[in-house]
Order: structure tokens, then sequence, then C-alpha cells
């Protein structure tokens, strides 16, 4: 919420770091939540409409690529300020951390591969949007924001979530339907 409020905000980034530091909770903060919640509650209700044995996969491989993805905001992009949440994280983790992201990433492929090789191709296009998202998130957070912080993190994790689900759900919708 605080992400959202500083976003819209449409201030510079040292303004909007101020906007996010600020306990108060704007309007933009409520919509975006609500808009949030709303939409999950949306695919994971079409999505258990359409349940399948597969789909318990995916359930499972959606909060996963969402903290990769966190993972590697915090290994790979520079701070915006030197306190809070984002910095506490991004110094407790180490070069080595996206060695070990890269494994998991690798492990959950064979896994996979071996229970359901029909859902391979879908996971794999489940990493490439968590990466084309990473790339354009990055980017932007720089931009927007100088670097990341906590609230940033945390906002553009439930972003990448939100439109893993969306995948799910079109998968469902679509591809077996």
């Amino acid at each position: 919420m605080d992400t959202s409020d500083a976003y819209f905000s449409f201030r510079q980034p040292k303004e909007r770091l101020d906007i996010m530091s600020d306990p108060r909770i704007g309007a933009f903060g409520v919509l975006s939540v609500i808009i949030l919640l709303i939409a999950k509650m949306l695919f994971f209700y079409e999505i258990i409409l359409r349940l399948q044995t597969m789909t318990y996969v995916l359930i499972v491989m959606v909060p996963f690529f969402g903290k990769i993805f966190m993972g590697w905001i915090l290994c790979l992009t520079p701070l915006a300020k030197d306190r809070g949440m984002g910095y506490f994280f991004q110094r407790a983790t180490k070069r080595g951390t996206l060695f070990i992201y890269f494994f998991y990433i690798i492990l959950s492929f064979l896994v996979v591969w071996v229970w359901k090789r029909h859902l391979f191709l879908f996971i794999m296009v489940i990493g490439v949007i968590t990466s084309l998202i990473f790339i354009y998130v990055r980017k932007k957070v720089i931009h927007w924001f100088g670097g990341i912080t906590g609230d940033v993190a945390g906002a553009s994790v439930e972003g990448v979530e939100s439109c893993l689900w969306m995948a799910v759900w079109l998968y469902h919708y679509i591809g077996t339907g």
C-alpha cells in the first residue's frame, strides 16, 4: 500500500521514499490492495472451478517463483536508502545466493519433468514470465524509487504473483478448456 501511494504520487524518488516512510495510508494504497485482493480471489475461484491434478503443481510453483523473484530483486537491485528492511535483507544476502536460486529452479524443473512432463513447458513459461517481469521491474524500481526498499520488494512480489496467477488461470481457461 505504501508503494502504491508513493508510485501514484508522481513525484521525485526522494519524495516517494518520504511518502513510503509515512505511517498513514492514502487512497491509492487502499485502492491497490482492494484491486489486488479481488483479482486474486477471482483467479483462485476460476482455477478451483477447473481444478485438475496438475493444478496442485501450479499452485506450488506460483509462490515458489514469487519468492525467487524477491531474492533476485534483493540481490541484483541497488538500495534506495541505507536503512530499513530492504537494507537489512540485502545486507544478509550474498552473491552465492543467486547460485542457490538457480539450483532450486533446475531442481523444480526436474521434479516437474519426472512427475508431470506435459506441465514442463508451462513451468518454463512461468519461469520466462518471472524473468521478464524481473527485468522490467528492476529497471522501473531504479527509475521510480532510486533502488529497492522493503516495501518495494514486497509490492513487487505481490505483483509478480498476481501475474503468475493470471497465467495459471489463462492456462486452465484456454489451454485445457
